[in-house]
């Protein structure tokens, strides 16, 4: 039984890396940058939509991407981080309405509280280092 289990855990290492290890870096900072450029050139103005759904977006694929990884794994909590996904998004709106600002703001906002949540729900165990 034991071996069966180490077999199924290679598997699904194996597959997270042939799957999307890499996806996460390959994706999100090739669509993030491009909002970002916009936000910092003129950071009091609206932006248009599509330099607001390439700030928001890029970050909330990393974050989905990221997710269907650490499922593999079988790493926990996961939930934390679709919902920032998913307000993410709604971070659009602010960038092509209020301002570029705004919308950087309300993303480190919803970014440090989903992992603030994270940490507080499962904190990382402390491993005796060399």
């Amino acid at each position: 039984m034991r071996a069966s289990a180490e077999a199924a855990a290679r598997r699904r290492h194996r597959d997270a890396y042939s799957r999307g290890d890499c996806a996460p870096s390959d994706t999100s900072p090739r669509p993030r940058p491009a909002g970002v450029k916009s936000a910092v050139a003129h950071p009091g103005a609206p932006i248009t939509l599509p330099q607001a759904g390439a700030l928001a977006g890029g970050i909330a694929l990393y974050l989905v991407v990221n997710t269907a990884v650490r499922r593999t794994f079988r790493l926990t909590p996961n939930a934390p981080r679709l919902v920032a996904a998913a307000l993410l998004l709604a971070t659009v709106r602010l960038g092509t309405t209020v301002s570029a600002l705004a919308q950087v703001a309300a993303t480190a906002t919803v970014l440090a509280a989903a992992f603030t949540y994270e940490a507080r729900r499962s904190p990382v165990a402390d491993f005796p280092r060399d």
